[in-house]
């Protein structure tokens, strides 16, 4: 359970959100992040990374301050906020992989979600994560099909 302070949890996102100026060694962390916060009965993306952008060539524009049901193709919104929802029902991160395509490209991914609450309990954030594993999923299918 990820319960913050409202200063804990903006602290936590701006951190997120400015990742690319931390790096491990020479290159830097290649998750795309993004940030939700609850609208009514769905939710609305309130920031994405320049990650996000080249893994799913969504920009802010597109998708900064829109529901996802009007910003992302109908199915993988659909499959978004149905995790979003069991992420704060559950009051923990929630992971699960998708496909998704970009620049006309199916690309596999893990998404994570983590929900923020303020004092009162009340989620006022999800903060996501996309991993493309798709190199990965790729090299294991040929690896299966080479053992048949």
């Amino acid at each position: 359970m990820t319960d913050l302070s409202e200063t804990d949890a903006r602290e936590a996102a701006t951190m997120m959100l400015n990742k690319d100026q931390f790096q491990i060694g020479v290159d830097p962390i290649a998750d795309a992040l993004f940030l939700l916060e609850p609208d009514d009965e769905t939710f609305r993306c309130a920031h994405v990374d320049p990650a996000y952008t080249k893994l799913t060539d969504f920009t802010p524009a597109r998708v900064t301050g829109k529901r996802l049901d009007d910003c992302l193709p109908a199915a993988q919104a659909a499959l978004l906020i149905q995790k979003c929802r069991e992420a704060v029902a559950a009051r923990t991160s929630v992971s699960y992989d998708e496909q998704v395509i970009a620049y006309d490209r199916e690309v596999t991914v893990i998404t994570r979600l983590i929900p923020q609450f303020d004092d009162a309990g009340i989620c006022v954030r999800l903060i996501g994560t996309m991993t493309d594993i798709t190199e990965r999923r790729n090299a294991a299918s040929a690896l299966r099909e080479a053992a048949e």
